[in-house]
């Protein structure tokens, strides 16, 4: 907590909470044997089957050690986001937290090529990644400050849904996804 003087201490508006002092949260994602706890689902509409997570994903674009989201058309499905959630994070509503992480698309990507939403505890930030559609079969990565919690336990990423039979999944991988408290 930052501090004025011998003695006294200061809370700053931005970590603080309804409740009080937030909680802080330093995490590093590690792929390198496994999803990390992320998984399928984040959709109000439960409409996540036809997602696969994978861990552990290697020679991406360069890159090891990756999280996989392979999602394909299945009939009867809404077109909508599919979504990858990690929950068991310690987030307190009201308070900010700093988010980096890196995202590839595959090149035989139809719809998913935009992060559509990211959701951190609860709270949800539209196209955080500026909204418009970004290359395939390329890294982008991403960091921003300030992203100010809601109340869940939860870090959901949602992309495009595959709304068309083409025969081709849609792909997107994940990796460095690294949460810290300001």
């Amino acid at each position: 907590m930052p501090s004025l003087g011998i003695g006294s201490a200061v809370q700053l508006p931005d970590q603080c909470s309804a409740s009080g002092l937030c909680a802080t949260v330093s995490y590093t994602s590690d792929f390198s044997s496994g999803t990390d706890s992320f998984a399928a689902g984040g959709n109000f509409s439960g409409e996540d089957s036809n997602l696969t997570v994978t861990g552990n994903i290697d020679s991406i674009g360069g890159r090891d050690n990756n999280l996989r989201l392979r999602y394909s058309f299945t009939s009867g499905l809404t077109a909508a986001n599919r979504a990858a959630k990690r929950p068991g994070f310690s987030f307190s509503a009201g308070c900010t937290y700093n988010i980096s992480f890196s995202y590839f698309f595959a090149s035989s990507n139809v719809n998913a090529n935009i992060l559509t939403q990211l959701v951190v505890g609860g709270a949800t930030y539209e196209n955080p990644d500026g909204g418009s559609a970004k290359s395939l079969n390329t890294w982008h990565d991403f960091s921003a400050t300030g992203f100010v919690a809601g109340d869940s336990g939860e870090l959901i990423f949602k992309f495009p849904y595959d709304d068309d039979d083409d025969s081709a999944d849609e792909v997107v991988y994940i990796r460095n996804v690294v949460i810290a408290t300001p």
